[in-house]
């Protein structure tokens, strides 16, 4: 690849600046995001066969991170809310990347077009009785 940048430095900065202190979201979201960030450099290694060290933000295409999706729900058995947050971690990352590297918006953008996928609430019966 002619111009690539690798993710690892940006991970860590998002993680411990952006995530952690700039946004000062609470120590669960930190970890959720983290984990999102483990599975992904997981899933990249087994299918893509590419090192966490070596990944770059141009390896993460709008077809990968789908596929990391897809590998989530139907691999890993995630409920599509546990999928849309993995998902959310990825919009917040590439946000935070179009912010330090602005000739990757266009890149950021395609990947902030994935959308979340839609949820339905269960309704127990206590909820129907309050509906009566």
């Amino acid at each position: 690849m002619a111009n690539t940048h690798l993710i690892g430095p940006l991970v860590r900065r998002f993680l411990l600046e952006e995530v952690g202190i700039d946004r000062n979201l609470s120590v669960n979201t930190q970890r959720s995001y983290r984990d999102a960030l483990r599975l992904l450099f997981h899933f990249l290694a087994e299918r893509y066969a590419i090192e966490p060290t070596q990944v770059t933000v141009e390896h993460l295409t709008v077809d990968v991170v789908k596929s990391f999706l897809t590998y989530l729900e139907q691999e890993r058995g995630n409920a599509i809310d546990t999928r849309n947050l993995r998902l959310t971690a990825l919009h917040s990352l590439f946000r935070f990347v179009s912010r330090q590297i602005p000739e990757l918006i266009d890149h950021a953008t395609q990947i902030h077009r994935i959308a979340m996928r839609r949820t339905t609430k269960a309704i127990s019966g206590k909820d129907i009785t309050m509906l009566e």
